[in-house]
């Protein structure tokens, strides 16, 4: 996923204290959030993009994870 803002452009590289560690891509974001909610999982900062839908959740380790789904990609 691109950097979108200046600030986000500054994180590039430094994947620690709460910036993702990984990003997972699915062709369906709808059925990834509700099977993680399902399951008691905390998710968070749910994004749209022009080319992207995405959001974020932690590991039992606290690492960010970011999973997205890129426009025009389906199940």
């Amino acid at each position: 996923m691109t950097a979108t803002s200046e600030r986000e452009r500054e994180l590039i590289g430094r994947q620690c204290g709460g910036q993702p560690l990984l990003v997972l891509y699915t062709a369906d974001l709808d059925a990834v959030r509700e099977h993680l909610r399902g399951h008691g999982v905390r998710v968070w900062n749910e994004r749209q993009d022009a080319d992207s839908r995405s959001l974020h959740l932690a590991d039992l380790y606290g690492n960010v994870i970011v999973v997205a789904q890129v426009r025009g990609t389906t199940a």
